[in-house]
């Protein structure tokens, strides 16, 4: 459903904050294998408070990232105010 679309969402957030991909594999196996289980980079200091729109949008588990893309939209709109 969407909430992988919000995943890929979160991984092309990181690799414009860092400008890397959050993970790298010589095998196709092994960077799906890291998809699924490992947990990405955390961001240093200067970029730690995306830390947790971060979390929620790389989260392992769909059922622990935004519900939608309205609720993302929320969720970046509570931080402006």
């Amino acid at each position: 459903d969407g909430r992988s679309d919000l995943y890929s969402l979160g991984i092309l957030f990181y690799e414009m904050l860092v400008k890397q991909r959050p993970f790298s594999a010589t095998t196709p196996i092994a960077l799906v294998h890291q998809h699924i289980y490992d947990a990405p980079p955390r961001l240093g200091a200067g970029l730690a408070r995306y830390q947790e729109l971060l979390d929620v949008l790389l989260a392992k588990r769909p059922d622990d990232r935004f519900a939608s893309a309205t609720r993302l939209l929320e969720y970046l709109a509570q931080l402006d105010g």
